[in-house]
Parts: structure tokens; C-alpha cells; sequence
């Protein structure tokens, strides 16, 4: 089975989600599912319903450092549903090794500040999807820094599984402690592009001069003299890096392939 990649021209793409199929862990920040980590997801990346949005190969090298969010017009057949992320670095060799991943379920996704970029995010009470309506979501994929080298290529990968990280939402819109006695039903979900409902990534990019320093500590009296030497300099990229986020993030829009 080939991957499904989304061709640059859709203006939407669907696939079935089975809550009893759904698409298992690998990696990622994980205590007691194994394999952790940075995992190659290409034996995942061949499911129908996991959709593969992936740049050309990198003209240089891409340094990316603060938080990461996919933004996704999507709509569902189901009353809630979960929509997936994972941020992947497709090597040269077409291995596809996860960054960082995240999960938004549907459900949620109203309370005193719908952004969840905003640090006041906080869902009040559930409400419910209207069927073949189209909403707006952030997936928060967390932070990172990391290098994306020349050569290699950029992908988001789209699902609504990744079990046992996740529990599969059986897309029922019942209570936590109702939903697992009754029948989950297959999901017909659907991410929107173009237009105004353009899904895309935002990814914080610097320069290779303003990545953060390492800095080892080797023994307790080197602490004090490290902190004192680079702690300035931390808080001056945070600062720079939140503003960076707010004015000038990439975005990698209609990559899709």
C-alpha cells in the first residue's frame, strides 16, 4: 500500500476513522509505551487514514525553536471525533522520524478562550459537533528545537488515532464514563484546504546563530558560573522567540504531497 499523500490541488480530503482500528503508537513522549522517541512512522504512514502533507527537500538547513501548532479546518458525519498531528523529518533515505505530536478532540474545543494558543485555554464544558459543519482548530504540538538539514523534507501528517498514547475517541459524544459501554461508530472526517480554510502548520523559525546554547553541567560548583553566564542570554531568545511567534512565523500552507 502506498502513503496517501494529499494532492497540491485538493481542495479536501476524507477518511474513514474505525475507533476498533485505530492507528497505533510509535515513539514519541511516552513513559510506558514502547518504542519512545524519535520513531520512524513510515509502517503507520501507509493507512488510509493517516494524510501525508510533506515539503520538497530543504534548499538549507531549517532551524525551528518554540511551539508548534497545526491549524485545522476540518468537519466530521460524527457528534465529536479526535483529529491527530505528528510533525515527522523525512530523511533522504524516506524515513520518517517523529518531532512532536499532539490531539485535539472536538468536544473540547470551546471554553473561555477557543485559541489554544492562549495560555487562559481552558475548555468550561463540552459542546457537541454539528455533522458537516466546518470548525477551525489549533493542535498544540508542544515545543521544540531542532534542526531540519538540507536535503531532508518537512511533514504533517493528519489522522484522528494514536492509541495506546491516546485512547481512541469512539466518537459516541457520550460521557467519559458512559462511552465505553455502548457501540463506537466509523467517523467519516475531513480536512479542508484553500482559500480560507488553508490548514497549515506554524513552525518559529530562527537563524543558526540564535538557537539556544548548550550548556553542560559537570559538577555542582560549575552550576552557579554557567547560570550566571547564560541565563541572560536564554531569557533574551525566549523573549525574541515568543515575539517571533507573533509577528513573522513560517507557515508551511499547501506543501501537501
Amino acid at each position: 500500500m502506498q502513503p496517501r499523500r494529499v494532492a497540491a490541488t485538493a481542495t479536501s480530503a476524507t477518511y474513514a476513522y474505525d475507533p476498533k482500528n485505530p492507528v497505533p503508537t510509535l515513539g514519541g513522549n511516552n513513559l510506558e509505551v514502547n518504542p519512545c522517541g524519535p520513531v520512524d512512522q513510515t509502517p503507520v504512514e501507509t493507512r488510509p487514514d493517516v494524510l501525508l502533507h510533506t515539503t520538497a527537500a530543504l534548499a538549507e538547513d531549517t532551524y525551528v525553536t518554540g511551539a508548534l501548532f497545526a491549524t485545522l479546518f476540518v468537519s466530521s458525519d460524527m457528534v465529536d471525533t479526535d483529529f491527530t498531528a505528528k510533525l515527522t523529518d523525512v530523511y533522504p533515505d524516506g524515513s520518517s522520524h517523529l518531532i512532536q505530536d499532539g490531539v485535539f478532540r472536538m468536544r473540547w474545543r470551546e471554553g473561555e478562550n477557543a485559541d489554544a494558543r492562549a495560555a487562559s485555554y481552558w475548555p468550561a464544558e463540552p459542546t457537541l459537533v454539528v455533522p458537516g459543519t466546518t470548525y477551525e482548530i489549533n493542535i498544540n504540538l508542544w515545543n521544540t528545537s531542532y534542526v531540519f538539514n538540507k536535503g531532508h523534507s518537512i511533514r504533517l501528517a493528519i489522522s484522528s488515532s494514536n492509541s495506546p498514547r491516546f485512547k481512541p475517541n469512539p466518537n459516541l459524544g457520550l460521557d467519559l464514563n458512559e462511552e465505553d459501554k455502548h457501540e463506537p461508530k466509523v467517523a467519516q472526517n475531513t480536512l479542508f484546504y484553500g482559500g480560507a480554510t488553508t490548514s497549515h502548520i506554524t513552525l518559529p523559525t530562527v537563524t543558526k546563530a540564535q538557537q539556544p546554547k548548550k550548556i553542560l553541567l559537570l559538577n555542582e560548583d560549575s552550576v552557579g558560573e554557567a547560570a550566571r553566564k547564560h541565563l541572560p542570554a536564554a531569557a533574551a531568545l525566549t523573549k525574541w522567540a515568543t515575539q517571533r511567534m507573533a509577528q513573522t512565523a513560517a507557515v508551511v500552507k499547501g506543501g501537501r504531497g
